[in-house]
Formats: structure tokens, sequence, C-alpha cells
């Protein structure tokens, strides 16, 4: 006898988009105001995927040779399995993903290259912060994601969302997710 199946949906918040929040920072003082949360400019980037060249992410506010940017949100994992995240930059990165510290290049200037580090992870919505400090000459910045079911590639905009779109995830269900013999008058919970 198959029981009752239960099933529930949400609905997005006007307005809702995907992709992360950059925070823009610039000036002969930009580190003080990256410190102090103040950005020139915040936008929601559907994908970190930019070669902005000498020019910088907008010429009308940001020093296209000394800046930083910081994006952060939220990234959803379709599989479970070790993930290896890369970003390819000229100058210093960082990376966080699950509040982990997967990349720490904070340094001068190194020249264009990679940097990657892995992850457990498994099906789900995690925490994610990347942090790019351009130094000098021209800038751009490339984020990828690899697993044994996803070919190396930009990370996608259906992928990412950016924290500030969305609020408090429902956690601790009950009854707990794949619950058997629920009775059919339960009160749920989360």
């Amino acid at each position: 006898m198959t029981g009752l199946v239960l099933a529930f949906s949400g609905i997005a918040a006007q307005g809702e988009t995907s992709g992360l929040l950059g925070e823009y920072y610039t000036g002969v003082n930009w580190y003080e105001a990256y410190d102090t949360g103040e950005p020139v400019l915040a936008r929601i980037d559907p994908v970190i995927d930019f070669t902005w060249g000498s020019l910088g992410p907008d010429p009308s506010l940001i020093d296209g040779v000394m800046f930083a940017v910081r994006w952060r949100g939220e990234i959803e994992i379709p599989y479970s399995g070790t993930y290896t995240f890369t970003i390819s930059s000229n100058d210093g990165a960082r990376l966080y993903v699950d509040n982990a510290l997967l990349v720490d290049d904070w340094g001068p200037p190194h020249g264009a290259r990679d940097r990657s580090g892995t992850i457990d992870l498994h099906p789900g919505l995690y925490p994610i912060m990347i942090e790019h400090l351009q130094t000098g000459g021209t800038a751009e910045l490339h984020f990828y994601w690899q697993h044994e079911l996803i070919s190396r590639q930009i990370i996608p905009a259906d992928a990412l969302l950016p924290f500030v779109i969305h609020g408090p995830k429902a956690t601790n269900p009950s009854p707990d997710d794949e619950s058997t013999d629920v009775l059919r008058d339960v009160i749920l919970g989360w």
C-alpha cells in the first residue's frame, strides 16, 4: 500500500535573479573602504567571468588598475562528491565555499594563473564568497567548477544565488526528510 505523498513548493521573491552580489571598491585607499564595507558599486553579477582589461568593471566609478571586489551569495550543488573550484586571475584572490577557505592568494601581482581548491559537498545550497584584488596591469577573473559529472566550466548563473535576494531557509523538517509511515493528520514543522 502506498502512503500519502507530500510536496511543497516556494514562490520566488519578485525580481529574484541568479548570480552573486558583487561589491566593488576603489581609489587610493580602496583597501580601507574594503575593510569598512563601503563599496562604490554594488550589483548582481550573473556569472563570474570577466576580462575587464585596463578599464575595470565600471570606468565611471572604479579605477581600472587599483580595485577590489567581494562577491557573496550561495552556490547550488547538484551532485554529491568532490568539487574542484578554480579562480583564474592575474592578481590576488580568495575563495570560501561553505565557510571553508579553498584559495588564499592575497598577495602582490602574480601574473595570470589558476588557483584551485577541492571540497566534498552534497546537493543543496552553500554559502560562497570570492574576493579579488587588482593591483596593476589589466584585470580579469574567471570562476570555474569541476566534478566527475561536470567538466571544468564557468559556473552557470542558475547555480549562483545572491544572499540578499532570499530570506532564511527552512531547516530541521518534522517529520524528517524521506520519512515513512507518517500519519495523515501530522503537523508539519521546520
